[in-house]
């Protein structure tokens, strides 16, 4: 089931209007299935013998989302144009799941796993579990221009989100943008053939957060097996007190240009976005600390480059036209700063179509590298070492 519910509503009309929208998404599932023995035709004492299952999954969400506009008119200078925004956006997901799996019921008539029944072996399981996550965010954005010919954007979000601890839950996420037609000038609006000429330029922010929930918490496990009837304990998760927001620095310059009544068009871009506090899940370290390895940000990594697209619309007819369109770009990521705990170095090359890989600040991410070599033997004689002599070097062998 997914009910969702608007609300719009004009408080001042084309100047202050608001919208709420809420949506639920309910998930419920329930399985239950009996394997009895004459079907498997094993012995009674195995795992396989009337093996009887029941698992129930309930999942709940709800999304919030509030936005208001306001657009004020200005009558006695109608060049200036305003517009200011404010959307406010809170979810929360949760996850209910219980099932239970046994075998070995005394008769293939109980088929319930609630009943006395074997509850320890391979893949026979008594577990529940509980999961929520909940964000928000709120972002306000303001944009101005005068006669569509300057234009400047400014918006500023903040977050929150439980999977974080409590020193890093919130992050705020900052952006500006500007962008000049020049096209709308005296000295280039009298060009017939140019449309639209404009140049921008914007950074901003943006935020991440992490996959797992519940990583603030040293959480603790039971093993498969028993002993004496008791399963032991041991710590699962490290508690990451200190994961912070993965964060993206954008900044682009750009330019745009139409011709011949958009018949020609081209768009250009460049940028570079940093990625800083990178997340890296399941990092191996150590094990004699009781954990084999840890969630946690390694470094910062730039992904930069440049891209051309060209549109063109050679013919133009009333039911019908033909295009041609060109694109070019080049992209490359390089690491800045990596953590001393992140593996640099993997891979053999003592083995056939293995490399090493290493991590290098200043290098690409993926690096790969391999020997050296002159070419491939031209004859027989090229495969016979020779000394400084050139005479062949003979083994002890006399080889």
């Amino acid at each position: 089931m997914i009910p969702r519910f608007q609300l719009n509503y004009d408080i001042i009309k084309d100047v202050l209007r608001t919208t709420l929208d809420v949506q639920f998404d309910i998930n419920n599932t329930k399985n239950t299935s009996f394997l009895p023995q004459i079907a498997t035709g094993r012995n009674s004492t195995e795992t396989v013998v009337n093996r009887a299952y029941d698992g129930d999954v309930d999942v709940f969400n709800i999304v919030t989302k509030f936005d208001l506009v306001y657009s004020p008119k200005f009558e006695r200078n109608p060049d200036h144009h305003l517009l200011t925004f404010l959307s406010v956006i809170a979810s929360d997901a949760k996850a209910v799941t219980q099932e239970l799996m046994t075998s070995n019921t005394a008769s293939s008539l109980l088929t319930d796993p609630s009943i006395p029944s074997r509850t320890v072996g391979t893949d026979l399981n008594a577990a529940s579990n509980v999961s929520q996550t909940r964000a928000i965010g709120a972002v306000v954005t303001a944009q101005y221009d005068w006669k569509e010919k300057y234009i400047v954007n400014m918006s500023i979000r903040g977050d929150g989100n439980s999977r974080f601890g409590p020193n890093y839950r919130y992050g705020m996420f900052p952006s500006v943008s500007v962008r000049w037609r020049a096209s709308a000038e005296n000295f280039l609006n009298k060009i017939k053939q140019l449309d639209d000429l404009s140049f921008r330029a914007s950074y901003g922010q943006s935020g991440e957060a992490p996959r797992y929930d519940y990583t603030f918490y040293n959480r603790y496990n039971t093993y498969a097996w028993s002993y004496l009837g008791e399963s032991g304990v041991f710590p699962a998760t490290m508690e990451l007190k200190n994961l912070r927001w993965q964060t993206i620095h954008g900044q682009n310059l750009g330019a745009n240009i139409s011709l011949f009544g958009g018949r020609l068009r081209a768009d250009m871009e460049i940028y570079r976005n940093r990625t800083k506090d990178l997340f890296f899940d399941n990092l191996q370290i150590g094990s004699y600390n009781g954990y084999s390895s840890v969630n946690m940000n390694v470094g910062t990594m730039d992904n930069q480059g440049w891209e051309l697209a060209v549109f063109t619309t050679p013919i133009k007819k009333k039911d019908w036209n033909i295009g041609f369109n060109f694109n070019i770009s080049r992209n490359e990521n390089v690491i800045r700063e990596i953590s001393e705990l992140y593996p640099s170095t993997k891979g053999d090359v003592t083995q056939l179509g293995e490399y090493m890989r290493l991590l290098q600040v200043d290098n690409p991410f993926g690096s790969f590298y391999g020997y050296k070599f002159k070419g491939v033997y031209a004859d027989r004689d090229a495969t016979r070492a020779q000394g400084a002599d050139g005479k062949p070097i003979i083994g002890p062998n006399g080889r």
